[in-house]
């Protein structure tokens, strides 16, 4: 058994999204929205980091196969599709310590029906059926783990020329262009839709794409999903390579955490229809292919933008901003930029990550609004994704307590906002935090108790963070 903890060590992952002759389609999804959700991992909740979407237009933070379904449109050209793919996006470290959210190019997933014998049958997932790639956790490298060997990276370099492909993020190869990129495990236990830990599906034992699945378990098709960055083209002057400079959402830049997301959002049975029906034509298009040709339209899955949920990031704030529109110093959800690697000791970065213990998470998930602000754009090409900004109002004013604090936000129609709180079940005095992003270079405030005895605070220049005692009720 090989085992590999750390990046320094030329160990190739010779693997191909096209090697296989099974029958495959393949769908270049545009990017839909970059944003802090996971509605696998962390559902209803903002993600500690960072992903880029693409699929159904109604992604939201506790989306379900009903929600995606629903929505209007889809990235994919297929519009039957209403699945939501994502992974992490990936920054660009200047040596001067910025942080550039690189453009991505989308997803592309692979569809592919690669079986352990010809007789073998896919199985029908059920609707609310999703699955990961990868583990966030990940930190090393293991040759026997079909797991580990589904999660790679293409360099490529000059003149669109393929490097070969690294269980890692090349750190002695200048990349023009990176793809990181994952195998979904292929075998499903047949009952459950998900499972804590990904436990409902797994990997064939002796080949992650082609291989026998365990006894019991039934053979899905097989999702293969790329992301694309175009370093050199998208960064220009800007781009400089040197060992770490490209970093993970999460903070890593060795890349074993690297990982991906499906959630099912096709019409009950179209994939395996589509192979039944379609294999001898499924040579990546499908135009041959009536099950899937007759739900295409490319020009609205170009069209599509987010009308669902994001993490309402503050670009105001360095901390927070996804750094689509200014480049940022801090990673969002203050990710500190690690070495993936467990035995990486020594050196710029270091495993493991050590979070700063004080950090509170402030982001919250608000709705997109009607001008899709903070989608990616469908009016330029290659679509740009900007950040999302709160329009000044009261959405614009954050507030936590030190407790059970209820808090109320009043925006009078002079701009004048008041701050209303009770003791809520702590009668001692609390703290209270508001975040102001405000049009006007001075803000009034006021805060009171739940007796309503207020007074007033000094104006201040936005943005700013003001801390108060509140009386006891």
């Amino acid at each position: 058994m090989l085992v590999i903890v750390l990046p320094l060590l030329a160990l190739l992952v010779r693997v191909s999204a096209l090697a296989s002759t099974e029958p495959y389609f393949s769908v270049v999804h545009p990017p839909l929205v970059r944003t802090r959700l996971d509605p696998i991992i962390t559902p209803g909740k903002v993600s500690s980091h960072v992903h880029v979407f693409s699929g159904s237009s109604a992604i939201t933070a506790n989306a379900t196969f009903e929600s995606l379904t629903a929505g209007d449109c889809t990235t994919s050209f297929i519009q039957a599709d209403k699945s939501i793919y994502w992974a992490p996006h990936l920054y660009y470290k200047t040596k001067a310590g910025e942080l550039i959210a690189v453009e991505s190019d989308g997803v592309v997933a692979y569809w592919k029906y690669a079986r352990f014998s010809d007789d073998e049958e896919f199985a029908v997932v059920p609707d609310d059926f999703r699955m990961t790639a990868g583990n966030v956790s990940r930190n090393y490298y293991d040759d026997s783990q079909p797991s580990h060997k589904a999660i790679s990276f293409q360099c490529v370099g000059n003149n669109n020329v393929y490097d070969e492909q690294y269980p890692y993020i090349p750190n002695d190869k200048e990349c023009d262009a990176i793809r990181p990129q994952a195998f979904f495990p292929a075998c499903w236990d047949g009952v459950h839709s998900y499972l804590d830990n990904n436990a409902h599906v797994t990997y064939p034992a002796d080949n992650y794409e082609g291989g026998q699945c365990p006894d019991g378990w039934k053979r899905i098709p097989n999702l293969f999903l790329e992301t694309y960055y175009h370093l050199s083209t998208l960064l220009g002057d800007k781009y400089e390579w040197y060992p770490g400079c490209l970093v993970l959402a999460n903070g890593d830049v060795n890349g074993f955490s690297f990982h991906a997301d499906w959630m099912n959002g096709w019409p009950s049975g179209m994939l395996v229809d589509a192979f039944n029906q379609c294999q001898t034509n499924l040579i990546g298009d499908v135009s041959a292919c009536p099950v899937l040709q007759n739900s295409v339209d490319r020009t609205m899955s170009q069209a599509c933008t987010a009308q669902g949920q994001i993490a309402g990031e503050y670009k105001i704030q360095t901390r927070d901003a996804i750094g689509g529109t200014t480049n940022i110093t801090v990673l969002p959800g203050n990710n500190p930029i690690f070495n993936s690697s467990q035995l990486a000791t020594s050196g710029t970065y270091t495993y493991p990550q050590h979070p700063d213990p004080n950090y509170v998470e402030q982001t919250v998930i608000v709705d997109i609004p009607s001008d899709g602000e903070g989608s990616c754009s469908a009016a330029n090409t290659p679509r740009s994704c900007p950040d999302y900004t709160q329009n000044p109002s009261n959405s614009a004013v954050r507030v936590t307590t030190s407790n059970t604090t209820n808090v109320t936000v009043n925006e009078s129609s002079s701009g004048t906002i008041s701050l209303v709180a009770d003791g809520g079940t702590n009668s001692s005095a609390v703290w209270l935090e508001a975040v102001v992003d405000s049009p006007d270079s001075q803000s009034s405030f006021s805060q009171s108790s739940s007796s309503q005895s207020s007074f007033s605070q000094p104006s201040f220049s936005q943005p700013s963070f003001q801390y108060w005692d509140l009386p006891s009720p």
